[in-house]
């Protein structure tokens, strides 16, 4: 009987420190949601650019947590949210988006804003800096 008291008296607390740290680690993920307007023509070619970097990512980024992309209803706006466990898988992602899709993307689309969420560093900052960000840096 005993056994079975210490039992539920401990299982408790060691589901709510499993929590806790869950917590604490999600405090450190980086995200980041970008809204830009399709140019005009571009949709066949964006669709054909979101799936290469999708299937880039789902290869080469595996620990990258979210990587999703929205057309509102007219599909003449693009909505993406991304976010990544720390600054530094969020900063190689930067790197390759950089290297093999920013040139075909900025291509397609105009009148960018990012909103960025998370404890980001200042190399992120300053990799960020050519861009229209929002940074929102305190969770609560």
């Amino acid at each position: 009987m005993k056994k079975i008291l210490l039992v539920l008296l401990f299982v408790p607390f060691i589901a709510f420190n499993q929590e806790e740290s869950s917590d604490k680690q999600a405090d450190e993920n980086i995200h980041w949601i970008v809204t830009v307007d399709i140019k005009d023509g571009y949709l066949d070619k964006l669709d054909g650019l979101i799936e290469r970097m999708k299937e880039y990512v789902k290869t080469s980024e595996p620990q990258t947590i979210h990587y999703d992309f929205y057309y509102n209803e007219g599909k003449d706006k693009l909505f993406i949210y991304e976010c990544y466990p720390s600054n530094e898988t969020a900063l190689r992602h930067m790197s390759s988006f950089s290297q093999y899709f920013e040139k075909p993307f900025s291509a397609a689309v105009e009148n960018g804003s990012i909103q960025v969420f998370g404890p980001v560093n200042e190399t992120f900052r300053a990799k960020m800096e050519k861009y229209n960000v929002t940074y929102w840096p305190y969770k609560r």
